[in-house]
């Protein structure tokens, strides 16, 4: 699933490029338009939310998915936001985060076998469950300042990351997964996180590379409030296409 994440994000990207092609748009902003549309809020909320569908192996295998997209975030994400479109080994020390160190540390702990005491499973078990909560506050007290600024980002700019992230992608995300022969669970969690809203890190990334970064905060807004309504139908149809 870590390789198939890195594939899937990879594609999102092109296809939300692909997609930025179609309007007369500088090249650095048909770039900011492909990470919008690609990579999606896979921790904070997918994470969650497999946990909640799947159990505790959906759980895995989601942070296993996240920890793809923060390559993908780091490597391509980074490349295609700077000037010169290059990296260096420099840019690995951003892999080197929070997130990513506790999915190694948790990965290693299976691997080995260790199993915590039960109150440090309940401890953490609780705590998972605040994430997504905890991530919607966020997102709900963001609204007043990009109400009361007034931001200036066209509605039809707006539209098309909207559209490829939430529709497009996990749509043919569900169509390419039928047709390989691949473990049930694997898909299962692959469609429910490729439906995921764009990535809370767009407006932070943005800013830290001289791009849009008003867009990628709009964007991650208003995505996030469309997927309550975007990802029951996606994995409807996605299971629909799957069967």
């Amino acid at each position: 699933i870590f390789f198939i994440s890195i594939i899937l994000n990879c594609l999102g990207i092109f296809i939300g490029w692909l997609g930025a092609r179609a309007l007369p748009l500088p090249v650095k902003k048909r770039r900011e338009i492909a990470l919008l549309s690609g990579l999606g809020n896979t921790g904070f909320i997918g994470l969650p939310l497999c946990a909640a569908l799947f159990g505790p192996k959906g759980a895995l295998l989601a942070a296993i998915f996240d920890a793809g997209v923060d390559v993908v975030l780091w490597t391509v994400g980074v490349m295609m936001l700077q000037e010169k479109g290059s990296f260096s080994l420099k840019g690995l020390k951003t892999l080197i985060n929070i997130p990513m160190i506790a999915i190694v540390f948790g990965l290693g702990s299976a691997i080995i076998g260790f199993v915590p005491p039960e109150p440090v499973k309940q401890l953490f078990g609780t705590l998972s469950k605040l994430a997504s909560p905890l991530a919607m506050m966020y997102i709900g007290m963001l609204l007043p300042m990009f109400l009361r600024n007034k931001p200036q980002v066209s509605l039809k700019l707006l539209s098309m990351p909207l559209t490829f992230k939430l529709v497009v992608f996990p749509l043919m995300t569900a169509f390419l997964l039928s047709v390989f022969s691949i473990d049930s669970e694997i898909v299962s969690v692959s469609l429910v996180q490729v439906a995921m809203p764009t990535l809370t890190l767009a407006s932070i990334l943005f800013g830290r590379y001289a791009a849009d970064e008003e867009m990628g905060a709009m964007t991650t807004v208003c995505s996030t409030l469309l997927a309550l309504l975007s990802i029951p139908v996606v994995l409807v149809m996605g299971n629909w296409l799957l069967h």
